[in-house]
């Protein structure tokens, strides 16, 4: 999924890059799952990632984003190797 963004950081497109032949030269690929901002003082190791999430990420969404990284993309439940970095 690509996330895209104006030069204020306003989320302006959400697509997949599977529906482009190639992709933009400002491209940054990250590895991880990309979410909107959450209180990181109330995450609990071993709970769902989705449960700390209380705004949609979607077209028009203007806040910080945060990168989950070493997170299971199975059941992406938060470990205490999960790292998580604004983005």
């Amino acid at each position: 999924m690509m996330v895209e963004r104006d030069a204020l950081g306003r989320v302006t497109r959400m697509v997949s890059l599977s529906d482009y032949k190639v992709e933009p030269s400002s491209t940054i690929f990250y590895n991880g799952v990309i979410t909107p901002v959450v209180d990181l003082t109330s995450i609990n190791y071993g709970a769902n990632l989705t449960s700390f999430i209380n705004e949609t990420l979607e077209i028009g969404y203007d806040g910080k984003l945060l990168l989950w990284q070493h997170i299971s993309l199975t059941d992406l439940v938060v470990s205490s190797g999960t790292t998580v970095r604004e983005i």
